[in-house]
């Protein structure tokens, strides 16, 4: 196991990480776990939003399967939004102001104290959990 210390140029907070990565540089790795918080957001769509609480059947097959129904739905969602915003120019545009809003906020305290946003916060997609607004527009469209 190897120990990675990344100090976060914003904050000035340090952190820890254990990996068995011993090629990549310490930021590199902390990214690589920001990205996973992110997709674990993905998750929590369906189970707060999409109401996913609990598992069809006990069996480690059905469970495969729920996975795998989970999994194509969350695609097909993100084709859909992709296709709106392509095809009719239909944006998030609350959740863009929001996160930029909060990028600035964070912009702004981390001047205060002489530091920066690290610039891969900026770079990164901005939307990564559908918004509840979005799946109740999909509901109500499909049981209209």
């Amino acid at each position: 196991m190897r120990r990675v210390r990344y100090r976060d140029p914003e904050t000035g907070n340090e952190y820890e990480f254990l990996t068995t990565v011993w090629d990549l540089p310490p930021g590199t790795i902390a990214l690589l776990y920001l990205l996973r918080w992110r997709i674990e957001k993905v998750f929590d769509t369906g189970k707060n939003k999409l109401e996913e609480t609990k598992g069809w059947a006990t069996g480690e097959v059905a469970h495969e399967i729920q996975g795998h129904f989970f999994a194509l739905t969350h695609n097909l969602l993100v084709l859909l939004r992709w296709n709106l915003l392509r095809n009719h120019g239909l944006r998030e545009v609350k959740l863009e102001k929001k996160r930029a809003r909060w990028l600035k906020k964070r912009a702004e305290s981390a001047k205060t104290m002489n530091r920066e946003v690290h610039p891969i916060q900026w770079k990164l997609p901005a939307i990564v959990q559908m918004s509840l607004q979005f799946i109740r527009m999909l509901r109500n469209g499909i049981f209209a």
